[in-house]
């Protein structure tokens, strides 16, 4: 396992299931950036957090007429966010195999860390709950990432606390944007098909290896690790 040191972790859809009315909680986000200025034409109930951002930094560059800074705008999506995931956080459900699959990775000796485009609140109470704590190194929720994933600097603010390379981590998540970020920063990705995402989406987005169950996590990284 020496080309490999470090595990990333995503959250939701890998370790644990939110049940989020995601519909519900984009409509309020593209209401409150209409009150902001910004052109509800523009967005999309099917735009996720990551592409909200992404849009309204696009409108912003391109209208500073409208006074309104790219903070404002991640806050008032970030707390709206917080509001639909701590309501979810008390009824969430750990995936089957998780905790066995961590503990299986840290008996590998090596360094996990945990990185989501959940709030901290939220994060911090299911890890709690299911006393996940003390399996992660490093913890990232998106309010201590530069910008979240896809985006690559929310895996550098894990992998480079754990004073690991990118080129040394696997990253472990359930949709195209976690693998999308482990590519974007030169590491390997290992994705789970217990997202929204089908198998053929998970491999064109660069997906080194497809499973089904997290609990096949360390048989997957052992496999990667005889490979390279």
């Amino acid at each position: 396992m020496q080309s490999i040191r470090g595990v990333v972790f995503d959250l939701d859809g890998t370790l644990v299931e939110f049940k989020i009315d995601y519909k519900s909680m984009r409509a309020e986000m593209i209401q409150a950036l209409e009150k902001l200025g910004l052109s509800r034409d523009v967005f999309s109930i099917k735009d996720d957090l990551s592409k909200l951002l992404e849009k309204s930094e696009f409108l912003l560059q391109h209208s500073p007429e409208l006074g309104v800074s790219l903070e404002e705008v991640r806050q008032t999506l970030f707390d709206i966010a917080d509001k639909y995931e701590m309501e979810a956080a008390r009824q969430v459900g750990l995936i089957p195999g998780a905790k066995e699959a961590l503990q299986r990775v840290l008996d590998m000796e090596l360094k996990t860390g945990l990185f989501t485009s959940n709030g901290f609140r939220a994060t911090t109470l299911i890890l709690q709950r299911f006393n996940l704590e003390r399996f992660f190194e490093v913890v990232v929720p998106r309010e201590n990432a530069p910008a979240i994933k896809p985006n690559p600097s929310h895996l550098f603010a894990v992998v480079y606390p754990m004073r690991l390379e990118p080129e040394q981590v696997v990253v472990v998540g359930d949709t195209v944007l976690d693998v999308s970020c482990a590519k974007a920063a030169g590491a390997k990705a290992v994705a789970v098909t217990t997202g929204p995402n089908t198998r053929e989406e998970l491999l064109r987005a660069g997906a080194d290896m497809v499973i089904s169950t997290v609990f096949d996590v360390p048989d997957a990284l052992k496999a990667l690790a005889e490979e390279s």
